[in-house]
């Protein structure tokens, strides 16, 4: 298994986790649909296209693919692939990266990023995208990390 196939199963075992815990607390319609297999392995190629771009673009060199990216990026893309999958799931499980830190946003933040991340390709003058719903987080982890060397 490549490092990025370990990096897009890990972000889907993360995201699948927190989207049952979302569920377990939710009621009736405001129940989050995991996306399908084929939903799954069509983000899966999604990621591998959109990393060779960003790293051509950027300049970006990785010795391992970035959690945060791939995460955000694959979160993104199926919540607009499937819409009953949350982005709320997304957001939270970015934030369950933060909290290996021992750091994490708090609620209403995570709410605000969720609403703006919503209007990603419907209203973009007020939505964040995959790139600043990963900046967002690999920020935090970056200062998490500065204020806590170790």
């Amino acid at each position: 298994m490549t490092d990025l196939q370990e990096a897009v199963l890990y972000a889907v075992n993360v995201m699948h986790e927190v989207n049952n815990e979302i569920n377990d607390v939710a009621s009736g319609a405001a129940q989050s649909t995991f996306p399908s297999m084929k939903e799954l392995i069509n983000a899966g190629n999604f990621i591998k296209g959109h990393l060779q771009r960003h790293t051509t673009t950027y300049r970006v060199y990785q010795e391992k693919p970035d959690p945060f990216k791939i995460m955000a990026w694959m979160g993104l893309y199926l919540h607009q692939e499937n819409r009953t999958f949350h982005l709320r799931a997304v957001v939270y499980s970015l934030n369950h990266l933060l909290e290996q830190d021992s750091r994490s946003l708090p609620s209403s933040m995570l709410d605000k990023i969720t609403l703006m991340a919503m209007n990603d390709g419907r209203d973009d003058d007020v939505a964040i995208g995959k790139n600043g719903l990963y900046l967002i987080f690999r920020s935090c982890h970056k200062l998490s990390i500065q204020s806590n060397p170790g």
